[in-house]
């Protein structure tokens, strides 16, 4: 009876430790498309609060010209560190079911076994990184470079975002970093915000004529007037103008400056 007690004891005694060191601990994701600017995701399971960093880039050249670009002494790097452009940095409390959704997500991305072929990364692409750490020791970390959307860790990814996307809904710089992310996995140029009323969000696009949308355009629901955000849009806002207003004549546009303004 005594051993019985003794065993139960430690048993409990072992769940206990288990259990506080995963309650203490902590996950990573960080995501980092070719061309647009990556996030970085912290899940602090203790306090069950979620942290995002937008990465701003930017290039740091010690000589430029037509024919150099040289990067800046490590020395001269140190000088101005604390002077630099850093990234947005936002901290949320999360609802039970999204702190599980994006848990259960980031342990099977954790989990995940890469094949040989899985993990050579490509010349470009994304790149997810996950890993999770309690303390100061990392427990386990992933990395996938370019996954299809048709592939298991694929799927979690897309989903992971989808979190991630309503989790941050009104976090605009880390709900467009994220936005530019999915762009990876979704040929999708325009994002439907709203449909009543029609609130439309036309995503980063610099390297296609906008005349691409114009299939896009077609399936969205007829109505009076639509509210165009371009604020994650760098390319034409003339051509823009121009396939909207094939199917809208009344339009209401949302952009960091005006939609027409001269470079």
């Amino acid at each position: 009876m005594k051993i019985h007690l003794v065993i139960t004891i430690l048993l409990i005694t072992i769940l206990s430790g288990c259990n506080s060191e995963n309650s203490s601990g902590k996950y990573f994701f960080y995501s980092s498309p070719s061309f647009h600017e990556g996030f970085d995701i912290e899940l602090d399971l203790k306090n069950r609060r979620i942290s995002a960093k937008e990465n701003y880039q930017y290039f740091f050249a010690d000589s430029l010209s037509p024919t150099l670009f040289r990067m800046i002494d490590s020395l001269d790097a140190r000088s101005v560190k604390n002077f630099l452009p850093k990234g947005s940095n936002i901290t949320v409390e999360i609802s039970d079911s999204e702190y599980e959704k994006l848990k259960i997500n980031l342990d099977k991305l954790l989990d995940y076994k890469l094949s040989e072929r899985e993990k050579i990364p490509p010349n470009d692409g994304i790149t997810i990184f996950v890993e999770d750490s309690v303390g100061n020791k990392n427990i386990r970390r992933n990395t996938f470079y370019s996954p299809s959307k048709k592939t298991k860790q694929g799927k979690i990814i897309i989903e992971t975002y989808k979190i991630l996307i309503d989790i941050f809904k009104n976090k605009t710089v880390i709900e467009e970093s994220i936005e530019n992310s999915e762009r990876y996995f979704d040929d999708k140029l325009i994002k439907v915000k709203s449909r009543n009323p029609l609130y439309v969000k036309v995503l980063e696009n610099r390297d296609e004529n906008c005349e691409s949308l114009e299939y896009e355009i077609k399936q969205l629901p007829n109505s009076k007037t639509i509210f165009l955000d371009l604020t994650n849009f760098d390319g034409d806002k003339k051509c823009i103008e121009k396939v909207f207003r094939k199917k809208y004549s009344k339009i209401k546009w949302i952009s960091k400056d005006s939609p027409f303004a001269e470079p």
